[in-house]
């Protein structure tokens, strides 16, 4: 054989593969899945917060990955992730800062994950004469 004609019958070959993959519901190497994790933030009060910056981190081949998305007007929030355990935190003005180790993130179901946020409040000194 040539080498164009092998250089066909390898690629021909490949497509059969990854179409039969494909057929069997096999992902290719190098697509992972990912998870859709929803969730609402609130206040102890059962108040939405809106413009809440949520973090997700964990590690992947051992390198630390980090994903943030913000809660909507409504306290709403949605992010994909890869299968995983997360460590969740959201800091938030006038709000302790949430901490959640151990979200555990896999398959393909999607995930509900909400938040509720502790007020902090503020001391204020009264100065009198």
């Amino acid at each position: 054989m040539l080498p164009q004609q092998i250089k066909k019958l390898v690629i021909a070959f490949s497509v059969t593969i990854l179409a039969s993959q494909w057929a069997l519901g096999i992902e290719p190497p190098g697509k992972s899945h990912l998870t859709k994790v929803t969730g609402i933030i609130k206040d102890s009060h059962d108040a939405s917060v809106p413009s809440a910056a949520v973090l997700f981190e964990t590690r992947i081949d051992g390198k630390k990955v980090k994903q943030k998305v913000k809660s909507n007007r409504d306290g709403l929030f949605e992010i994909e992730l890869p299968a995983g355990t997360y460590q969740v935190i959201v800091k938030f003005s006038g709000f302790h800062e949430f901490k959640y180790k151990g979200l555990i993130v896999e398959g393909e179901k999607a995930l509900i994950f909400d938040i509720v946020l502790k007020e902090n409040p503020r001391k204020f000194t009264n100065i009198t004469d």
